[in-house]
Protein backbone atom coordinates (compact mmCIF):
# COMPACT_ATOMS: atom_id res chain seq x y z
CA UNK A 1 0.00 0.00 0.00
CA UNK A 2 1.53 3.89 -1.12
CA UNK A 3 2.03 6.35 1.59
CA UNK A 4 0.95 9.55 1.63
CA UNK A 5 3.58 11.88 0.96
CA UNK A 6 5.56 13.85 2.95
CA UNK A 7 5.19 17.20 1.82
CA UNK A 8 7.06 20.43 3.32
CA UNK A 9 4.92 22.60 4.72
CA UNK A 10 6.99 25.70 4.93
CA UNK A 11 7.90 25.46 0.69
CA UNK A 12 4.48 25.22 0.29
CA UNK A 13 3.43 28.39 2.59
CA UNK A 14 6.24 30.21 1.48
CA UNK A 15 5.43 29.51 -2.36
CA UNK A 16 1.87 30.61 -1.74
CA UNK A 17 2.79 33.63 0.16
CA UNK A 18 4.82 34.75 -2.72
CA UNK A 19 2.36 34.33 -5.26
CA UNK A 20 0.07 36.12 -3.38
CA UNK A 21 2.90 39.03 -2.39
CA UNK A 22 3.59 39.89 -6.28
CA UNK A 23 -0.07 39.79 -7.27
CA UNK A 24 -0.42 42.42 -4.31
CA UNK A 25 2.13 43.97 -5.54
CA UNK A 26 1.85 44.14 -9.58
CA UNK A 27 -1.87 45.73 -8.80
CA UNK A 28 -0.39 48.99 -6.23
CA UNK A 29 -0.78 51.43 -6.23
CA UNK A 30 -4.25 51.32 -8.12
CA UNK A 31 -5.98 48.32 -9.02
CA UNK A 32 -6.54 49.08 -13.24
CA UNK A 33 -7.24 47.06 -16.42
CA UNK A 34 -3.21 47.15 -17.35
CA UNK A 35 -2.41 46.30 -13.65
CA UNK A 36 -4.50 43.22 -13.63
CA UNK A 37 -3.41 41.88 -17.21
CA UNK A 38 0.23 41.92 -16.69
CA UNK A 39 -0.83 40.49 -13.08
CA UNK A 40 -2.62 37.81 -15.22
CA UNK A 41 0.68 37.48 -17.38
CA UNK A 42 2.71 37.00 -14.12
CA UNK A 43 0.46 34.14 -12.46
CA UNK A 44 -0.24 32.47 -15.70
CA UNK A 45 3.69 31.99 -15.64
CA UNK A 46 3.86 31.04 -12.05
CA UNK A 47 0.94 28.66 -12.70
CA UNK A 48 2.61 26.87 -15.46
CA UNK A 49 6.41 26.44 -14.18
CA UNK A 50 5.35 23.43 -11.61
CA UNK A 51 2.97 22.18 -14.59
CA UNK A 52 5.51 22.16 -16.85
CA UNK A 53 7.89 20.71 -14.40
CA UNK A 54 5.33 17.92 -13.36
CA UNK A 55 4.85 17.07 -16.82
CA UNK A 56 8.01 17.39 -18.24
CA UNK A 57 9.74 14.80 -15.94
CA UNK A 58 7.03 12.16 -16.26
CA UNK A 59 8.03 10.79 -19.20
CA UNK A 60 11.55 10.41 -17.31
CA UNK A 61 9.50 8.57 -14.31
CA UNK A 62 10.92 4.91 -14.09
CA UNK A 63 12.14 3.70 -11.01
CA UNK A 64 15.48 4.40 -9.76
CA UNK A 65 15.51 7.56 -11.95
CA UNK A 66 16.48 10.62 -10.35
CA UNK A 67 13.27 11.79 -11.78
CA UNK A 68 10.95 9.43 -10.14
CA UNK A 69 12.72 10.30 -6.51
CA UNK A 70 11.85 14.09 -7.74
CA UNK A 71 8.54 12.97 -8.25
CA UNK A 72 8.13 10.51 -5.36
CA UNK A 73 9.33 13.39 -2.51
CA UNK A 74 7.60 16.30 -4.41
CA UNK A 75 4.71 16.32 -6.96
CA UNK A 76 1.70 16.75 -4.18
CA UNK A 77 3.83 19.76 -3.43
CA UNK A 78 4.03 20.68 -6.72
CA UNK A 79 0.10 20.14 -7.32
CA UNK A 80 -0.77 21.91 -4.40
CA UNK A 81 1.16 24.97 -5.63
CA UNK A 82 -0.06 24.75 -8.97
CA UNK A 83 -3.33 24.87 -7.90
CA UNK A 84 -2.96 27.74 -5.75
CA UNK A 85 -1.18 29.59 -7.83
CA UNK A 86 -4.13 28.25 -10.53
CA UNK A 87 -6.54 30.09 -7.80
CA UNK A 88 -4.86 33.43 -7.75
CA UNK A 89 -5.01 33.65 -11.47
CA UNK A 90 -8.59 32.83 -11.09
CA UNK A 91 -9.25 35.72 -8.61
CA UNK A 92 -7.18 37.94 -11.15
CA UNK A 93 -9.63 36.81 -13.74
CA UNK A 94 -12.69 37.69 -11.62
CA UNK A 95 -11.10 41.42 -10.55
CA UNK A 96 -10.62 41.85 -14.04
CA UNK A 97 -14.35 41.20 -14.93
CA UNK A 98 -15.50 43.54 -12.27
CA UNK A 99 -13.42 46.23 -13.37
CA UNK A 100 -15.60 45.98 -16.19
CA UNK A 101 -13.86 44.69 -18.67
CA UNK A 102 -14.74 42.06 -21.13
CA UNK A 103 -13.92 38.58 -20.05
CA UNK A 104 -15.67 36.11 -22.61
CA UNK A 105 -17.23 33.17 -21.07
CA UNK A 106 -15.44 30.58 -23.02
CA UNK A 107 -12.62 31.82 -20.49
CA UNK A 108 -14.75 31.19 -17.13
CA UNK A 109 -15.74 27.62 -19.11
CA UNK A 110 -12.67 26.46 -19.56
CA UNK A 111 -10.70 28.11 -16.30
CA UNK A 112 -13.27 27.14 -14.13
CA UNK A 113 -13.62 23.70 -14.94
CA UNK A 114 -9.04 23.17 -15.44
CA UNK A 115 -8.71 24.45 -11.64
CA UNK A 116 -11.57 21.75 -10.32
CA UNK A 117 -9.78 19.14 -12.47
CA UNK A 118 -6.45 20.85 -10.67
CA UNK A 119 -7.86 20.33 -6.87
CA UNK A 120 -9.26 17.00 -7.75
CA UNK A 121 -5.66 15.86 -8.84
CA UNK A 122 -3.99 17.48 -5.93
CA UNK A 123 -5.86 15.65 -3.76
CA UNK A 124 -4.98 12.44 -5.36
CA UNK A 125 -1.36 13.25 -5.28
CA UNK A 126 -2.36 13.79 -1.40
CA UNK A 127 -4.75 10.86 -0.27
CA UNK A 128 -2.97 8.54 -2.64
CA UNK A 129 -6.48 6.72 -2.82
CA UNK A 130 -6.69 3.09 -2.18
CA UNK A 131 -8.49 2.61 -5.47
CA UNK A 132 -5.51 4.09 -7.77
CA UNK A 133 -2.55 2.04 -6.18
CA UNK A 134 -4.63 -0.93 -5.57
CA UNK A 135 -3.87 -3.35 -8.62
CA UNK A 136 -5.52 -4.45 -11.79
CA UNK A 137 -9.59 -4.12 -10.44
CA UNK A 138 -11.53 -2.73 -13.16
CA UNK A 139 -12.48 -0.08 -10.65
CA UNK A 140 -9.17 0.75 -10.15
CA UNK A 141 -8.56 0.77 -14.16
CA UNK A 142 -11.39 3.11 -14.29
CA UNK A 143 -9.73 5.47 -11.63
CA UNK A 144 -6.47 5.73 -12.99
CA UNK A 145 -8.41 6.65 -16.48
CA UNK A 146 -10.05 9.03 -15.19
CA UNK A 147 -7.06 10.40 -13.37
CA UNK A 148 -4.86 10.41 -16.46
CA UNK A 149 -7.83 12.00 -18.18
CA UNK A 150 -7.29 14.83 -15.74
CA UNK A 151 -3.80 15.41 -16.55
CA UNK A 152 -4.32 15.37 -20.02
CA UNK A 153 -7.03 17.62 -20.23
CA UNK A 154 -4.76 20.17 -17.93
CA UNK A 155 -2.11 19.54 -20.38
CA UNK A 156 -4.01 20.04 -23.69
CA UNK A 157 -5.60 23.41 -21.86
CA UNK A 158 -2.02 25.06 -20.81
CA UNK A 159 -0.93 23.69 -25.12
CA UNK A 160 -3.38 25.43 -26.43
CA UNK A 161 -3.01 29.09 -23.97
CA UNK A 162 0.45 29.01 -24.77
CA UNK A 163 0.13 28.16 -28.26
CA UNK A 164 -2.59 30.40 -28.76
CA UNK A 165 -0.54 33.42 -26.90
CA UNK A 166 2.55 33.06 -29.17
CA UNK A 167 0.15 32.61 -32.30
CA UNK A 168 -1.13 35.77 -31.48
CA UNK A 169 1.82 37.40 -30.61
CA UNK A 170 0.91 38.21 -26.70
CA UNK A 171 4.05 36.82 -25.74
CA UNK A 172 6.91 35.46 -27.14
CA UNK A 173 8.16 33.91 -23.61
CA UNK A 174 4.90 31.74 -24.29
CA UNK A 175 7.32 29.73 -27.18
CA UNK A 176 9.25 28.22 -24.51
CA UNK A 177 6.08 26.62 -22.26
CA UNK A 178 4.37 25.53 -25.62
CA UNK A 179 7.40 23.30 -26.74
CA UNK A 180 8.13 21.51 -23.54
CA UNK A 181 4.31 20.65 -23.05
CA UNK A 182 4.64 19.35 -27.07
CA UNK A 183 7.83 17.55 -26.51
CA UNK A 184 6.70 15.86 -23.11
CA UNK A 185 3.63 15.14 -24.38
CA UNK A 186 5.45 13.41 -27.22
CA UNK A 187 7.87 11.73 -25.07
CA UNK A 188 5.24 10.61 -22.85
CA UNK A 189 2.61 9.05 -25.76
Amino acid sequence: MTTAPRIDAWTVIGTIAALLLISVLILQPEVNGENILTALRVSSATTAIPFLLLFALTPFDRAGTPAHRWLAQHRAEAWLILTASHLVHLGQIGLYYRLGQSCPLTVWLVTIPVWLVMLAVTLVEFTRPPLLTGGGSAASRWAGALYGAGLWIVWLVFLLAFALGSAAGHLLAYNLPALVLFLAAALGW
